[in-house]
Formats: C-alpha cells, sequence, structure tokens
C-alpha cells in the first residue's frame, strides 16, 4: 500500500507453502526497490503531517 492506495508487486514472485503437504497457501509478488522507497516515502510524509 502507497499513499493509502494497494500497488502490485513489480519484484519476484513469492510463494507461501503449508509446511504438512507443501501445498501453495499464497502467492504474489514482491515489492520492487522503487515501490519500497515510495512507501517509505509516503510513511514518512504522513506521519511528519500528523506532528
Amino acid at each position: 500500500m502507497i499513499h493509502g492506495e494497494w500497488v502490485k508487486g513489480e519484484g519476484e514472485i513469492m510463494t507461501s507453502q503449508n509446511p504438512f503437504d507443501s501445498q501453495c497457501i499464497w502467492q504474489g509478488a514482491e515489492a520492487s526497490r522503487s515501490q519500497v522507497e515510495q512507501a517509505v516515502s509516503a510513511a514518512r510524509d504522513a506521519f511528519f503531517a500528523l506532528a
């Protein structure tokens, strides 16, 4: 979530598997470096807006 909006990850695919039977529980894309920088910047801006 960046600036209050869900953003699709642009990084590598992550998979969460059930440790009992290795069935895929969830799969999604990681955030890219640029997306992480945008999220940190948005969080910092929101924090200082409340201060």
